[in-house]
């Protein structure tokens, strides 16, 4: 039970890093809250919150139940599940019920950025 933990812990870590890494300007992880997502990050324009697997696979239905939460969550939440297994093996996230892409995610954030940046109206 305890190697179990220190795996699955490790693997939060390293995703809390690869999302830092990649514009999150806060992420904590909701150890020991028993909750449906395992990581919040904030985005500068979104809020994203991860499940995290550590297993040979992902089952469709918690795909399927992250992609249904997504539907209730506002368009500026993200909602996901990763599976990490020496790396982050496979990501599927979702806004309002859709699959996006990660790199759709911070195209959009970076698009914003440069929009601000010009004086422009968003």
């Amino acid at each position: 039970m305890v190697n179990r933990y220190i795996y699955g812990r490790h693997a939060e870590y390293q995703v809390k890093k690869f999302l830092e890494k990649h514009g999150a300007i806060y992420t904590t992880r909701t150890a020991g809250s028993h909750t449906a997502f395992d990581i919040i990050a904030v985005f500068p324009t979104f809020i994203m919150f991860l499940q995290v697997k550590r297993s040979k696979k992902l089952n469709k239905k918690e795909i399927r139940k992250v992609k249904e939460i997504s539907e209730r969550f506002p368009e500026t939440a993200v909602t996901g599940i990763v599976r990490y297994e020496k790396g982050i093996k496979e990501l599927h996230l979702f806004r309002k019920g859709e699959e996006i892409k990660f790199i759709d995610a911070l195209v959009e954030l970076k698009d914003k950025n440069k929009i601000k940046k010009r004086g422009d109206k968003v």
